[in-house]
């Protein structure tokens, strides 16, 4: 997933994880003795996103290749040569509804791909693409997660934003953060980019309350980015968001 971040095409979610799932448990299935390895990559080109589920399983004869995604034909289920075929057909259709192609790829012995092209779409208007960073800026993370801060501060050492005097602080209280903020400088503050939780554990204010309250320039990192009430709030107060799941995934822009 190196670098799928910012790759949006126009799907039903709930839909591709069925479909996902159903392609990585057919996978498992085609494993001699319960051992083997499945890839899953999402890539993104000009024009077209593909996501691919790839196996090293017993694959799929040319005879039967040539069938598979029509109702009712299948390979390699529970150990046989047959099954109803509605996982295959299922995913193929799922995925021609979005307007997409579905093509599955497999030698005998080998291994099977299964590749999944979709139109890209433009991103959203709260999306942030990535994030511009100044020698010697301060960067404050405020989540109650501390796996999520752990995720930002591996993905700022792993791009060495040190070697720019760039540091990190965290707070998973809201409170503690609202007191180290307003005991800063307004010129100190002006400096600072805050990635900021929308939602705090058993806190009386959320992320957004925060932002607005202490008038701070952020970005907003939450699970719940599809939220419309959450991205209208963002918009007002014209500050972006960062799906939290991709924390680790967006472009640092060092000076």
């Amino acid at each position: 997933l190196s670098q799928s971040y910012g790759l949006f095409a126009r799907i039903n979610q709930n839909e591709l994880k069925r479909v996902l799932s159903n392609l990585i448990n057919n996978s498992c299935e085609a494993f001699d003795n319960e051992c083997g390895k499945v890839t899953i990559a999402l890539r993104g080109y000009s024009k077209k996103i593909t996501i691919t589920v790839m196996d090293n399983g017993k694959g799929i004869p040319e005879h039967i290749l040539g069938k598979l995604g029509e109702k009712g034909i299948s390979y390699g289920k529970d150990g046989s040569h047959s099954g109803s075929g509605l996982g295959i057909f299922h995913a193929k259709k799922t995925i021609e509804q979005f307007q997409g192609t579905f093509v599955i790829q497999s030698k005998a012995n080998h291994g099977t791909l299964i590749t999944m092209t979709f139109s890209k779409a433009e991103n959203p208007k709260w999306f942030v693409e990535k994030i511009d960073l100044h020698t010697n800026q301060q960067v404050v993370v405020l989540d109650d997660d501390l796996s999520v801060i752990e995720v930002w501060r591996n993905h700022f050492k792993n791009n060495r934003a040190d070697t720019h005097g760039i540091s990190l602080l965290n707070f998973t209280s809201g409170s503690e953060f609202k007191k180290w903020t307003l005991s800063q400088t307004a010129d100190t503050l002006s400096k600072v980019l805050f990635l900021i939780d929308y939602e705090l554990l058993n806190q009386s204010k959320t992320g957004l309350d925060l932002i607005e309250e202490l008038k701070i320039r952020a970005i907003l990192v939450t699970s719940r980015f599809e939220e419309k009430n959450i991205v209208d709030r963002c918009e007002k107060l014209e500050i972006g968001l960062i799906p939290k799941s991709m924390a680790g995934l967006v472009q640092l822009n060092l000076p």
